[in-house]
């Protein structure tokens, strides 16, 4: 199904959430198919060869009392990694989930983070 849905061009992203990795033969079909519909694919799960990783860490919450209350806010730090052309830095970012529009918005005053890998990677 999702093949086909990035053969045809149907969806210009397409996100899934795999109970199992795919096999090596349908892993590279699709990938061709994502490649030649210009299809992104966002999974839930670690990905093979997938370009770039979203992770969290650094959450925490907002609003609870001692023991009572109603969270009202929280923050998480999201990491962005990447390989190849799209893995050059790696961004960093401290987002309020949600934000004042109910979507994730980046926190006040928190400014993002660029390192440079392929600096880091000469230096190691």
């Amino acid at each position: 199904m999702v093949s086909a849905l990035a053969r045809n061009g149907a969806c210009g992203v397409i996100m899934l959430q795999p109970t199992t990795a795919p096999q090596p033969r349908d892993h590279q079909r699709l990938a061709a198919h994502l490649r030649a519909s210009g299809t992104t694919l966002l999974v839930t799960v670690p990905w093979p060869g997938a370009a770039l990783r979203l992770t969290t860490s650094h959450r925490s919450y907002a609003g609870l009392g001692d023991g009572h209350g109603m969270i009202t806010s929280r923050t998480a730090t999201v990491v962005c990694t990447g390989r190849g052309r799209a893995g050059v830095r790696t961004r960093t970012h401290t987002l309020l989930l949600p934000g004042p529009g109910g979507t994730a918005q980046p926190l006040p005053g928190a400014a993002e983070h660029l390192a440079d890998d392929t600096a880091d990677a000469a230096t190691a």
